[in-house]
């Protein structure tokens, strides 16, 4: 009734819950700081040599390259649906150079470009943390239980446990039915969030258009008065801000980039700096006719009207400054894209992302060194 098998002590492993063919063990052992799971390469495809087959004393056999760290994959499995890279974890050391009063050992899962993983029954479409404990699902076939001995798994219950149940009663009547927390509870979880000091935005990928159109009309600064350059949202007149744009927007994309699929970021970008672009086109070409015509050959021209001229180039300056503001937040996305890039190694989708990423960053330079100019013209016009 024993098994001769034990797990580790002194380094993270997985234990197999639900594989899809007999050649699958029940352990996989973490051997380096980053493990990959993926299935073997055809013979023949890519260049790359039949991998060996894995035996019991050596499960874990890696697949040779010279592309990184990685590229190397560290457990293969049989099942249809795993793509070759199809998950990577990364822990860190911990405790395990001998200092109990250091930090603890960590650890992180991200699937790579089109892999389907979930992570205690939610879906994972990007880096997330892996707790002992927790089970990870690769495609449709394979469920895996992460173990870290160094730090064990503490008296917190798994989050793919389900909460136990309010007893019979008031709290039992008046209790949610789906996570069972009382409306006190509730209340609490609510009053939580709105008192974080952390800013989000959340909104369905449907309202998209109607968010981005709504943050795009703020008025800025164009009834405002002297030294109020701020602007206006919908039809309470509250003055937000003259970043209050790029604030928002901002929001946007990282909303956009925690919780929707991939490739939702590029197309995202690229569509709020053409709406920007189109934006100050309108506030240039507004100012335009609002500025006095030439005099003939001969005629003395208009006394100047610094204060006039000012007023007007106020809308135009703000927005010049969030777009400033704006490319700013992008860059920042875009260089964690090129990050990822390193990791996955070539990725003709990712690749595609960063380029169209690249143009949505041409437009708004573009945007930018536009309304400079203009803004420079009308002040030395």
């Amino acid at each position: 009734s024993q098994c001769l098998i034990q797990p580790p002590r002194d380094r993270p492993y997985f234990l197999l819950l639900r594989g899809y063919g007999k050649e699958d063990f029940v352990l996989y052992i973490m051997t380096r700081p980053q493990h990959i799971f993926g299935r073997p390469e055809k013979p023949g495809v890519g260049g790359n040599p039949e991998t060996p087959p894995a035996t019991p004393e050596n499960p874990e056999t890696p697949q040779k390259s010279d592309s990184g760290p990685f590229s190397v994959v560290d457990t293969f499995l049989s099942a249809p649906d795993i793509l070759p890279r199809h998950c990577l974890v990364q822990a860190t050391p911990g405790w395990g150079g001998g200092d109990p009063g250091g930090d603890p050992p960590s650890a992180t899962v991200r699937p790579f470009r089109g892999a389907a993983a979930t992570l205690n029954g939610s879906p994972l479409l990007r880096r997330a943390a892996l707790n002992p404990g927790d089970l990870l699902g690769l495609g449709e076939h394979v469920l895996l239980l992460y173990k870290d001995p160094r730090i064990g798994e503490g008296a917190a219950r798994p989050p793919w446990v389900p909460p136990p149940r309010a007893s019979l009663g008031v709290l039992g009547v008046l209790g949610c039915a789906g996570c069972g927390r009382s409306p006190q509870e509730r209340r609490d979880l609510v009053r939580a969030a709105l008192e974080s000091p952390k800013a989000e935005l959340r909104y369905r990928p449907q309202d998209e258009g109607t968010l981005l159109r709504e943050i795009l009309n703020v008025d800025l600064g164009g009834d405002s008065g002297e030294g109020s350059p701020g602007g206006d949202l919908g039809d309470s007149g509250e003055d937000l801000g003259g970043l209050a744009p790029a604030f928002l927007l901002g929001l946007c994309l990282e909303h956009a980039a925690r919780e929707f699929p991939a490739g939702h970021f590029p197309e995202l970008l690229g569509r709020v700096a053409g709406m920007l672009r189109e934006t100050v086109w309108e506030k240039i070409k507004e100012i335009g006719d609002r500025q006095p015509e030439s005099p003939p050959d001969g005629d003395p021209p208009p006394a100047l009207d610094l204060a006039g001229v000012t007023s007007d180039l106020r809308p135009l300056l703000l927005w010049l400054a969030n777009a400033v503001e704006l490319l700013n937040l992008a860059q920042g996305h875009v260089l964690a894209m090129e990050r990822e890039l390193d990791i996955e190694g070539p990725c003709p989708e990712l690749e595609r992302d960063l380029e169209s990423c690249d143009e949505a960053l041409g437009v708004l330079d573009e945007v930018i060194m536009s309304t400079f100019q203009q803004s420079v013209y009308y002040l030395t016009k």
